[in-house]
């Protein structure tokens, strides 16, 4: 694959980042999530505004929307280093969507899509962690900031390469800065939590 066709793949990757399934669900039932609840396009405010269903199946479309590009690069590419800069463009459209003004989800899904692609044991490793802390505190956002720390530091003390170990460090960061007020209502004991 020449450059001009890596370019046009990870743009291509950026676009498909960019559509947000929650939010094409959400108008077919009439539904502007944006507009709803907390406004995020992700899975948790669909669960919230549409029920478990929608709620699960735009998450599996989230993830696959990650894991789909990334994986494909790879066994195109068999190169690390255009799986992780597809990896980032994925999560760089999902975040900052063109069709939406530049604002969007805040990545979890999508992240972890990527990353099951990138480090499949690793993501699944904190893919259960994320199951054990939301069972017992319902609160998605801790769940969802512990479970990237997790992989930012296995990332971290595992035989990883310095481009996939970066995108992993800056992708925790812009998760993290994503979630800024779910931390400061973290703290102060007032973030929202399902069933209560």
């Amino acid at each position: 694959m020449n450059l001009y066709n890596i370019i046009i793949f990870i743009l291509g990757a950026y676009l498909l980042g960019s559509i947000h399934p929650g939010l094409i669900i959400g108008k077919s039932k009439g539904v502007d999530i944006r507009k709803s609840g907390s406004g995020n396009v992700g899975t948790t405010n669909v669960f919230r505004l549409l029920g478990k269903k929608w709620g699960i199946i735009v998450f599996i479309c989230d993830t696959l929307k990650g894991w789909a590009p990334v994986f494909l690069a790879l066994c195109i590419t068999r190169a690390s280093t255009v799986a992780v800069l597809t990896a980032a463009a994925v999560i760089l459209g999902h975040t900052f969507s063109i069709f939406s003004k530049f604002k969007g989800g805040k990545g979890v899904a999508t992240g972890l899509g990527a990353a099951v692609a990138l480090v499949p044991i690793i993501a699944f490793i904190a893919f259960l962690e994320f199951l054990i802390i939301f069972k017992f505190t319902k609160t998605v956002s801790l769940a969802s900031l512990i479970s990237v720390s997790t992989v930012c530091f296995l990332t971290l003390v595992s035989d990883q390469t310095t481009v996939l170990t970066a995108f992993i460090l800056l992708g925790t960061i812009l998760i993290f800065y994503a979630h800024r007020a779910n931390i400061v209502r973290l703290y102060k004991g007032t973030e929202n939590r399902f069933g209560g």
